[in-house]
Order: structure tokens, then C-alpha cells, then sequence
């Protein structure tokens, strides 16, 4: 029963959440705030994964499809794996871990300080002024990092290639032949909805903290787990949803 409640209270605070955004009043400052915090300060974090991601998988790619005469086909298959897969869920996961825990402590912190009631008396609405802005961020900033994470995992490929006679211009080349804007989407289309339900499940577990600095640690903790499993699981959702889209494209 608890989880029930658990799942349908984030439910609804993401609900709350969208609802809110084109109200008025429009606290830019904060949003670019939360800009800073989470776009500028994941990008060296997701920058690295994505290269050492890229090169860690064209390496495997180029030792299986050398056997079958096939490394020509390492371009394209890592370039769909990064823009369709890779890019989005590990992305979501970085920034799970990393925003989540500070969104569900800084939020969690105010709880327990009862400054969120304080804001209640004084007729401030706490989603509109805490998860509006974070949730904002996280839907514009999620996308750019996830063409980061493409961007440099490409170029991690590309090194890695390298050594087994795939020229730069020869793997972008074959990368552009299979790969179309229609696959840049399907990740960005991930990446908003990563992006609504990190802002969610962080606020929702951040408000429901209780107990002082151990309730505060335990909401950061479940924070991070269940966005975690979150990402996993939307992404299952999507790409069932998307499924006869995507054979669409391929044709």
C-alpha cells in the first residue's frame, strides 16, 4: 500500500509540475541557476563517460564483426547505439545519480528545516517555486547532454577505430549513410521525459522527508534508486511506444 501511495504522489506532483510551468510568475533567475548547477556542471562528467564509452564499445564491435569480415559496419551500429541507446539511459543514469541526490537533499533539507511550511504561510506554492525551475532545467539541459555524450562517444569511436585501418572519414561517412535526424530524436524524445520524471521523483522523495539528517540521507538514497530503475524502465516504455515508428524510419 505504501508503494501505491509512493507512486501515485509522484504521479501527481509530476502532474502539478507540468500544469504549472506556463503559469506565471516566471522565475528566470532560478531556472538559470539550475541551468548552471545541472547542465554546466555534468557536462565534464558526461563528456568522459561518452568517450570512454564509445571507445570501449567500438573496441568489442571491431573484435566481433573483424571475425565476419564486417568492420565496416562498426560506424553505423555504434553511431545507432549512442543516438537510440547508449547516450540516453547512460546520460539519465549520470544525472539520476548526480542531480537527483541534490535535488531530493536540498528540497529534503528544507523539509525537515520547515522552511517548505514557511513558504505554505506565506502563500508561496512550493512546487511552483522549488520543482518548476528543476524541472525546467533538467527537460532543456538533459537533451544537450545526451548530444554530448553522442558527440564525444562518436569521437571515442572514431580513436578507437583508428588503429584497425577505419579512417575518421571513412567511419563518418558510413556512420551518415544509416544514421537520420530521426534517430537523434528518438533519444531526445527520452531524454524530456528522463528529464520530467528525475525532477518528479527527486522533489516528490526531497518533500517527504522526515527525521532530520538521517530522513534527509535515506530520501536521497531512494532518490537515487528509483530514478535509477526509472530510466530503465521509461526507456522500455518509449521504445515499446515508438517500436512501429521506428520500423517506419528504418524503411
Amino acid at each position: 500500500m505504501e508503494t501505491i501511495d509512493r507512486v501515485g504522489g509522484m504521479l501527481r506532483l509530476c502532474g502539478a509540475t507540468v500544469t504549472r510551468m506556463p503559469i506565471p510568475p516566471f522565475r528566470a533567475r532560478l531556472v538559470f541557476s539550475q541551468l548552471d548547477q545541472i547542465g554546466f556542471g555534468s557536462i565534464f562528467i558526461v563528456s568522459l563517460t561518452g568517450f570512454f564509452t564509445g571507445m570501449v564499445f567500438a573496441l568489442n564491435s571491431l573484435n566481433a564483426l573483424t571475425e565476419l569480415q564486417a568492420e565496416g559496419m562498426v560506424a553505423p551500429s555504434m553511431t545507432l547505439a549512442l543516438t537510440r541507446e547508449l547516450g540516453p539511459i547512460l546520460t539519465g543514469l549520470l544525472v539520476a545519480g548526480r542531480t537527483g541526490s541534490a535535488i531530493a537533499t536540498e528540497i529534503g533539507t528544507m523539509r525537515v528545516t520547515e522552511q517548505i511550511d514557511a513558504m505554505e504561510m506565506m502563500g508561496v506554492d512550493p512546487i511552483k517555486y522549488l520543482v518548476v525551475p528543476r524541472a525546467i532545467a533538467l527537460v532543456v539541459c538533459l537533451p544537450l547532454l545526451n548530444a554530448m555524450f553522442v558527440f564525444t562517444g562518436i569521437y571515442g569511436s572514431i580513436i578507437a577505430a583508428e588503429p584497425f585501418g577505419i579512417s575518421a572519414s571513412l567511419f563518418i561517412q558510413e556512420a551518415l549513410r544509416m544514421v537520420d535526424a530521426n534517430d537523434f530524436w528518438i533519444g531526445t524524445i527520452k531524454m524530456v521525459a528522463f528529464g520530467l520524471m528525475i525532477a518528479a521523483v527527486s522533489a516528490y522523495e526531497g518533500m517527504a522527508a522526515r527525521g532530520g539528517a538521517k530522513g534527509v540521507g535515506m530520501s536521497a538514497t531512494r532518490s537515487v534508486v528509483i530514478t535509477s530503475l526509472m530510466v530503465l524502465a521509461l526507456d522500455w516504455i518509449i521504445m515499446l511506444l515508438l517500436a512501429p515508428v521506428m520500423l517506419d524510419f528504418d524503411l
